[in-house]
């Protein structure tokens, strides 16, 4: 899949649910700015606004991305082109990591009478779709947190953008100590209470806006921390290994004692990959779990 957010990755929710359209477009609601666009080739009367709007990136305040986001809801027209031709213009307001988005699609309407062949979804229908795909396919179903395939999709991006802005870029890894016994003395069940806990007291430690946190596997978590020095980063780590201390998880009638070992890595030079630096996170907590454990 597509970059988290980009057009591309729209296309492919929209064309899972066979959505058609001819041309389609991204907006950002907040700052009335187009993101990315398809070129129309349509032949607009001389001076139409939809036309103006469209081929000069422009998003006023009075549109129709603007409205559709205000309502929560898809909203669309029709309007006339050249030669008595018309489209059908439809408004998509959805969200991704918190950042609102809005897809507008225009679709030809050549010989087909408006409401025939064109299988759009009603507007909430559809949003609903769209989050539950972009769910699916990037968040993992017990933590709530991202999942391992967009860990590894987005976080090169990450590195690529820390470089391009020469800004640091720091991550923790984290795992769970002696967590195979807590599964093999309570259960699996207990395990999945255990580890969605742990997601959401990481969750709490972190940067809103800023850092993200997956599930790397298993009891195993990560976190990205941008413009995040070594420094920020092991303060970050140390954070998390306190919430722990002290404050068991509590299942059902049980009081776990839980805690955390914690690895920390900072990008350093322009040959190290996300994946080495990921690596390298992951061997400093087997380093500290050697060392004693609930530690970063």
């Amino acid at each position: 899949m597509d970059a988290v957010g980009s057009l591309a990755y729209f296309k492919e929710l929209l064309d899972e649910q066979h959505i058609t359209y001819d041309y389609a477009r991204l907006v950002d609601p907040v700052t009335l700015t187009v993101l990315e666009h398809d070129e129309t080739g349509i032949d607009y009367p001389k001076g139409d606004k939809l036309a103006r709007y469209w081929s000069e990136d422009t998003v006023s305040d009075t549109s129709m991305a603007l409205y559709a986001w205000r309502k929560g809801n898809t909203i669309s027209r029709v309007d006339e082109i050249a030669d008595g031709k018309r489209i059908v213009v439809i408004a998509l307001p959805t969200s991704v990591r918190g950042h609102a988005y809005v897809v507008e699609l225009i679709r030809k309407l050549e010989g087909l009478a408006f409401g025939k062949g064109i299988p759009f979804l009603e507007g909430k229908v559809l949003i609903e779709q769209l989050s539950q795909l972009e769910h699916a396919a990037v968040l993992d179903d017990l933590t709530g947190l991202f999942n391992r395939a967009y860990l590894y999709r987005t976080f090169r991006q990450e590195v690529a953008s820390a470089r391009e802005k020469d800004r640091p870029l720091s991550v923790v890894f984290i795992d769970i100590d002696h967590f195979k016994q807590v599964n093999d003395t309570y259960g699996h069940l207990t395990g999945d209470k255990v580890i969605a806990t742990t997601a959401h007291r990481i969750q709490d430690e972190v940067r809103v806006g800023s850092d993200w946190v997956a599930r790397y596997g298993g009891d195993e978590f990560f976190i990205c921390l941008r413009g995040a020095d070594g420094a920020a980063a092991k303060a970050c780590a140390k954070r998390i290994c306190d919430a722990f201390r002290d404050n068991p998880i509590q299942v059902g009638e049980r009081a776990l004692d839980v805690t955390v070992s914690c690895g920390v890595a900072t990008l350093t030079d322009d040959d190290m990959t996300g994946d080495a630096l990921i690596e390298f996170a992951d061997e400093r907590m087997y380093q500290q779990k050697e060392a004693g454990r609930t530690s970063a």
